[in-house]
């Protein structure tokens, strides 16, 4: 999981995108959560986009722990959390 931006001519949209392999092999991805426009979210999270980004990438990883922890691939799991620095490498 990821967060993606759409910019338009009037404004920027954050969502939270999941990428996977269909059935015909080809890597795609599909929206799961919409978070918000840049100026509803700069509102809630803070004075600049950076701030709003950071956000969205907490938003993320709450919405990634919620998806493996339910479908119980641990596989894919550490290795995120490793990313980020909330695991130590070992």
């Amino acid at each position: 999981m990821k967060v993606t931006t759409s910019k338009s001519k009037n404004s920027e949209s954050f969502y939270i995108a999941k990428s996977f392999i269909d059935n015909k092999g080809k890597s795609t991805s599909v929206n799961v959560r919409k978070l918000g426009t840049l100026k509803e979210l700069l509102v809630e999270h803070g004075p600049t986009r950076d701030d709003v980004m950071e956000c969205a990438k907490l938003q993320d990883l709450i919405v990634f722990c919620r998806y493996f922890s339910a479908t119980g691939d641990k596989h894919h799991f550490p290795v995120k959390l490793l990313n980020i620095g909330i695991l130590p490498n070992q």
